[in-house]
């Protein structure tokens, strides 16, 4: 009995030993990406809005994720543009506003989030924030499909005959081939003008 309560107590010194080195080390991680976020690193800042929408290191706080990813967006964080949309979509941490979730999501789609590009074609889908566009919807979704994003590549099935492609492509081959044909023709008769000045002057 007595050795039972001696290896159960040896157990819980060495589980609260182990609890307070996690915790000192998820500290010093805490303290180090806060100073670098404070310092103006996009990469640190945006790790920072995780922090707190997630609540790993501190309590949830909506606000301050919010905060923390518009500081990483305005430096040139693809992903934070895409937090930031998503907090402007939902109202996370901030008043819902679509017009501004649109355009970081489209920033986000700019800087190559995939995610951003299939919300941003979700939104020119549906007239939501943007004017409705289903041809550039099709372009983003194409995009999120290209980049294994779950689900785009049916979206942009369902909207390919607002691509235009095909038609569009012809129609652009045909320009070319009339205006080279109207250049080589042209030529010629440039050519062959050329020629009877020529005989005319030596008459």
């Amino acid at each position: 009995m007595m050795k039972l309560f001696l290896w159960g107590l040896i157990l819980l010194m060495a589980f609260s030993a182990q609890s307070a080195f996690a915790e000192r080390g998820n500290n010093e991680k805490w303290e180090e990406c806060a100073r670098l976020a404070q310092s103006g690193d996009a990469d640190a800042q945006y790790r920072m809005g995780k922090i707190y929408q997630e609540g790993t290191l501190v309590g949830s706080d909506p606000s301050e994720a919010f905060y923390w990813f518009k500081k990483s967006a305005s430096n040139g964080n693809g992903d934070a543009c895409y937090e930031v949309g998503l907090c402007f979509r939902y109202g996370y941490g901030v008043i819902p506003d679509n017009r501004i979730a649109a355009e970081n999501f489209w920033r986000a789609a700019e800087k190559g989030s995939v995610e951003g590009a299939y919300c941003y074609a979700e939104m020119l889908r549906d007239g939501v924030g943007v004017p409705a566009d289903k041809a550039k919807a099709y372009k983003w979704f194409t995009v999120a499909s290209k980049s294994g994003y779950a689900d785009a590549a049916k979206q942009a099935e369902s909207l390919k005959s607002f691509s235009g492609s095909g038609k569009a492509s012809k129609s652009m081959s045909s320009k070319i081939r009339d205006n080279k044909k109207h250049v080589k023709a042209g030529g010629k008769r440039a050519s062959k003008a050329s020629i009877r000045k020529q005989k005319h002057k030596r008459k």
